[in-house]
């Protein structure tokens, strides 16, 4: 049974997280991204202010905004 932190260990858990990411310069994640190159696509587009300002809104207020326009888009496909 995993044991909660306190907020206090989290936050130094946290800190030591980062600390550790930045000594080793992310190099795990590079060799990940290396290996896992082929799997991915990554695609971007531009939101306007103040024009698209409730889009940014909306989507600051979603918790996983590539899930979230995942979904979208398969309920358009399914359409």
């Amino acid at each position: 049974m995993a044991q909660k932190l306190s907020d206090e260990a989290r936050q130094h858990k946290n800190k030591y997280n980062a600390e550790y990411v930045k000594q080793t310069k992310g190099a795990a994640q590079r060799k990940w991204n290396e290996e896992n190159k082929e799997r991915k696509k990554q695609k971007s587009f531009f939101l306007w202010l103040p024009q698209d300002k409730d889009i940014l809104d909306h989507l600051d207020a979603v918790d996983n905004v590539s899930g979230y326009i995942k979904d979208l888009i398969r309920a358009d496909i399914n359409r």
